[in-house]
């Protein structure tokens, strides 16, 4: 325990985590990590001048666990003559609001909970006990979702709370992995509860803990932790180099001309913009900003196009225009045939399932002909219409489908849309075929769709 009470001491003061003041809110969940970390802390407080103050989140979804943890947060808090400040959050009700997994849910409400009661007591930092090996899980699942320079950075040892800026975030276990936190707990005797929900491996993170990081330690890489630990500290002071770059670009008068930029400035010019607007870019929209000037739908309501000199400005919204009550039956002739409807030109033709197949290519679909069926109408959008795109489990609202598309609102309503006599949609202009109207097994003819839009 010693040598970990020197070498945090040090991390404190060399990477300048301390508040002028002293004063820190040590978030204590009553696990291993987080009861080291106020043990440590309250033990260096004396020659540090800290004023420690506890916070504890019960999340109320392991109910006696958690009301056990409390205690012993409660009880230790007690005995350092520390204050404490505990928030039960409502969870499983925000995770039913937002759609959000309980494990994000918690996140988002603890954050709140810490930002908001370091606000409030005029603490302007909160100590968190993310260690070594939190890093390295994180960054592996990061990569597992896809993310870049950024993400693969992992946890700073400082940075702003996400739910109030003014609020820092320090992590002075970084520096350490778990079986070290664990050592020094047993040695010092402190007190600490097992959170079994962080063996549930329904839980990605917990997957990765538990099985997939053995399994590259055993037969691939026995230092993958500190591989992943390594990679991320140079990835993240590349990007955040790179983010400085296009800081400064922002910033100029006189700029280099944005095409002219590497592409890794360009996307984090575009990044910070987007993020200006408080909304967080996925890789498709900041690439498809940085390749083409095209008016895009960043969230209902918020349109955006980049300029030529590679500013990002929202456009003023555009008024839907109406449903379109266009509508016309055709009967399918077996010999096929061509129709043509609102700017919209189909060609269809029917071939028997074994020979050889059609060469598919954007513009042209494959049904089956039986579930289609001989009479069909062609018409646009209308409110209510569900439709289930090949993949999907069950039908959605069209609504829905356009808007994840991120086509804007003034071009839905004209998207030509088929559907059969008994009024199933199985074509939709620019969507995947419907699933129910696929070949398989079974399917003896297929019907041939080929169409393209201005004609």
């Amino acid at each position: 325990m010693h040598a970990l009470l020197e070498s945090v001491a040090r991390s404190l003061e060399s990477r300048r985590l301390l508040p002028k003041d002293g004063r820190i809110l040590v978030a204590v969940s009553g696990g291993m990590d987080s009861m080291v970390l106020l043990h440590v802390l309250h033990t260096l407080a004396p020659g540090l001048a800290l004023r420690l103050t506890l916070a504890h989140a019960h999340h109320q979804l392991r109910p006696r666990a958690a009301d056990a943890d409390e205690a012993l947060v409660r009880r230790v808090a007690a005995d350092m003559e520390l204050p404490v400040f505990v928030e039960r959050l409502d969870v499983r009700r925000r995770s039913v609001e937002t759609g959000e997994s309980l494990e994000m849910a918690g996140r988002h409400l603890r954050h709140d909970f810490l930002a908001r009661t370091a606000a409030g007591l005029g603490i302007p930092v909160i100590a968190l006990a993310h260690h070594a090996d939190d890093q390295a899980e994180l960054i592996l699942l990061r990569l597992l979702r896809g993310t870049g320079g950024e993400g693969l950075g992992g946890m700073p040892w400082r940075n702003p709370s996400p739910s109030n800026p003014e609020i820092h975030l320090i992590r002075p276990l970084l520096g350490f992995t778990r079986s070290q936190l664990r050592n020094a707990a047993h040695s010092a005797g402190v007190p600490y509860r097992e959170d079994r929900s962080n063996r549930d491996t329904r839980i990605l993170r917990n997957r990765i803990r538990h099985q997939l990081l053995p399994h590259l330690e055993r037969a691939y890489a026995p230092a993958i932790r500190n591989l992943l630990r390594r990679t991320g500290s140079i990835v993240g002071a590349e990007a955040e180099f790179v983010s400085q770059w296009a800081e400064k670009w922002l910033a100029a008068r006189r700029r280099e001309p944005f095409h002219e930029l590497h592409p890794a400035v360009q996307r984090a010019v575009l990044r910070l913009q987007v993020r200006q607007m408080g909304h967080e870019p996925g890789y498709e929209r900041i690439e498809s900003l940085r390749e083409s000037e095209v008016v895009q739908e960043l969230a209902p309501g918020l349109r955006i196009v980049r300029e030529t000199d590679g500013t990002v400005r929202k456009v003023d919204p555009v008024s839907p225009p109406p449903f379109a009550k266009e509508r016309c039956q055709f009967k399918l002739m077996k010999a096929g045939g061509a129709i043509s409807f609102d700017g919209v030109r189909v060609t269809y033709a029917y071939r028997d399932v074994g020979r050889r197949a059609a060469g598919f290519r954007p513009g042209l679909e494959c049904f089956s002909a039986a579930a289609v069926g001989t009479s069909i109408v062609l018409r646009h959008w209308l409110p209510g219409d569900r439709f289930q795109p090949l993949g999907m489990s069950r039908a959605a609202k069209l609504q829905d489908l356009l808007t994840n598309r991120r086509i804007p609102r003034e071009h839905r309503r004209s998207l030509a849309v088929a559907a059969t006599r008994e009024g199933e949609i199985f074509w939709v202009e620019g969507l995947p075929p419907g699933e129910q109207f696929k070949m398989g097994p079974g399917v003896r003819r297929c019907l041939l769709w080929k169409w393209r839009s201005g004609a």
